[in-house]
């Protein structure tokens, strides 16, 4: 996904009030934090970081196996990851 592209997908969520986290990976320095920066700041509203390497796995939630042991979901930490602002 090239930089505008990536900028017009945040900027649609966010004008249809799709209040979801996103995910965004790609190499370091290629923009990723400032392209989310500068939507954040063009919609005036909050930005809030969370570089995973240097979080605890205490930060993501707490992780609850399902009962077949096939899949792992967490309990989010809503002070970290919050769905509403």
């Amino acid at each position: 996904m090239s930089p505008k592209q990536l900028d017009q997908f945040i900027t649609s969520r966010v004008e249809h009030s799709i209040h979801r986290p996103v995910h965004i990976e790609g190499p370091p320095g290629c923009g990723k934090t400032q392209i989310v920066q500068q939507v954040a700041k063009k919609l005036n509203i909050g930005f809030i970081h969370n570089h995973v390497p240097l979080m605890q796995p205490e930060d993501m939630g707490m992780p609850i196996t399902s009962l077949d042991r096939k899949s792992l979901s967490f309990i989010v930490n809503p002070e970290r990851f919050p769905l509403e602002h």
